[in-house]
C-alpha cells in the first residue's frame, strides 16, 4: 500500500506547495474589496485641492501648479494610483501570499500619506489664497485605510476550509 502511494508523493508535495502559497477569501470579501478599489478609483476624479482633481496632481498639470501642490500630495496620489488601486487588483486576482502583503504595506502606507497630505494642506501659510483639502483626499485616504485593514485581515485569519461559509 505504501509503494502505491509513494509514486504520488510528488505530486502530493506540488499541490501542497501551490495551497499554502494562496490567500484564500470568500466571495463577499471579493466584493467588499473591489467596492474599495472602485472608490479609490472615483476618488482620483474628486477634487484633491481647490481646483486640482487627483489625477491633475497625478499628471501635475497646471491646475496643480496653481493649487502649488506639495510633495506629499502628490506622493500620496501617486501612492493610492499605483500600491491601492493596482496593487490591490494584482492581489485580488493572484491570491498570492507575497502578493497580498505588497499591498498590505502598500495601502498602509498610502492611507499615512493620505493623512500626511491632507495635514499639508491644512496647515498653509495664512494669507496664501491656497485651498485646503478637497473631498477627493479624504476619501482616497478612507478608502486605503479600508484596503489596509481588509488586506492585513485577509493575512491573519486562518485558511478556510472547503465548505465552511463564505
Amino acid at each position: 500500500m505504501t509503494d502505491e502511494l509513494i509514486e504520488y508523493r510528488a505530486m502530493f508535495e506540488a499541490i501542497e506547495r501551490r495551497v499554502t502559497g494562496e490567500v484564500d477569501t470568500g466571495s463577499r470579501w471579493r466584493v467588499r474589496v473591489t467596492v474599495a478599489i472602485s472608490v479609490a478609483v472615483v476618488a482620483l476624479f474628486f477634487s484633491h485641492t481647490g481646483g486640482a482633481t487627483g489625477w491633475s496632481v497625478y499628471m501635475y498639470t497646471d491646475a496643480a501648479r496653481a493649487e502649488a501642490v506639495g510633495p506629499l500630495s502628490m506622493l500620496f496620489v501617486h501612492a493610492s494610483a499605483v500600491l491601492c488601486v493596482a496593487g490591490s487588483i494584482a492581489a485580488l486576482v493572484a491570491h498570492r501570499f507575497p502578493i497580498v502583503c505588497a499591498a498590505a504595506a502598500g495601502c498602509a502606507m498610502t492611507a499615512i500619506l493620505g493623512v500626511l497630505a491632507i495635514w499639508s494642506r491644512q496647515t498653509l501659510p495664512a494669507g496664501s489664497g491656497l485651498s485646503g483639502p478637497g473631498l477627493g483626499t479624504v476619501i482616497g485616504a478612507l478608502a486605503a485605510l479600508v484596503l489596509a485593514g481588509h488586506w492585513i485581515g485577509a493575512l491573519v485569519r486562518p485558511p478556510m476550509r472547503s465548505g465552511a461559509p463564505v
